[in-house]
């Protein structure tokens, strides 16, 4: 057991396997006090979900066998009014709010012509309005002591990729929403920094669907047969979290507004993106209004 988060208490949602459970484990095994959230016991996410969500409780036991302070705190963080009394359980039981991990989220897969609207609803509302729950309730807290950390797990397919639509839409929105945190909550000494982790599903069901999506890329050429088989490889969970559990510390109090991907032993920090090409029509570039005709015989060279 370490001691770098000694007197700390997290929130860690989507705890009760994969990479949220790890990042749990790592936060006690450093000092936290954690509340695992995940859904309750033998509840889907949604009815269209391939499996039930894991076991906050089983999270919460395994900290307490390994010497650390947990308690579970199942609900589904898409739930304003839930997610709330889970910031406020944090305070009444622990006394206090200085980490917050939003790790729960929902993969839907499907192409733009296939997806329902309940998919969309529900994927959105849990990877992207229930991260946003949860911070706004904390946002407060932690405003008002001066410190706190948030980190938020994106994907990836944030930045397109095939038959994720719904769940790369919610992943996107992660990042502006950690942009904006960071930037509001930067007076009062609060990070919020987001991951884009890349690791094997804890759930068999989770694996295959995985497994499906990587070899459908594959077959259409969205993958070379290298980078195909280094998904198929990924890393467990464990090798995610230790990263995660670093942007809590105090080592990390300068670290803001930034992403970064973490694979096992590779972590990758994202610069902010800048335009890469501009065309201007006037040398006062508030001056003029482009045609049509201007455009089609200018704009190729944006993409030159």
């Amino acid at each position: 057991m370490g001691n770098r988060l000694r007197g700390k208490v997290a929130v860690v949602t989507g705890a009760g396997r994969g990479i949220g459970k790890e990042i749990a484990l790592g936060l006690a095994r450093e000092g936290a006090q954690v509340v695992v959230n995940d859904l309750p016991s033998g509840v889907r996410p949604s009815d269209f979900a391939p499996i039930e969500g894991g076991d906050a409780e089983e999270t919460a036991r395994e900290i307490g066998a390994d010497g650390g302070e947990a308690i579970a705190f199942p609900c589904s963080i898409a739930d304003y009014a839930a997610a709330e009394e889970l910031v406020q359980t944090a305070i009444g039981q622990f006394g206090g709010l200085d980490i917050l991990v939003n790790n729960a989220g929902i993969l839907t897969l499907g192409k733009p012509w296939e997806i329902t609207e309940a998919e969309w609803d529900e994927t959105c509302n849990t990877c992207l309005k229930g991260a946003w729950n949860c911070i706004r309730h904390a946002a407060g807290p932690m405003k008002d002591q001066g410190s706190g950390r948030i980190v938020n797990c994106s994907s990836i397919s944030a930045f397109g990729t095939a038959g994720t639509v719904t769940y790369g839409a919610a992943k996107a929105g992660m990042i502006g929403l950690t942009n904006c945190v960071a930037w509001d909550m930067r007076p009062y000494d609060v990070t919020c920094n987001a991951i884009l982790p890349q690791a094997r599903q804890s759930v068999p069901e989770r694996e295959t669907q995985d497994q499906t999506l990587f070899k459908s890329r594959l077959d259409r050429g969205q993958l070379s047969r290298s980078e195909y088989e280094r998904m198929r490889n990924r890393p467990g969970a464990e090798a995610v979290a230790p990263f995660a559990v670093y942007l809590t510390t105090d080592e990390a109090a300068a670290i803001t507004g930034e992403l970064f991907f973490v694979r096992g032993g590779v972590v990758s920090r994202y610069a902010r993106p800048e335009p890469r090409q501009t065309i201007v029509k006037s040398d006062d570039h508030d001056e003029g209004v482009w045609t049509l005709d201007e455009l089609i015989a200018r704009a190729p060279g944006l993409l030159s």
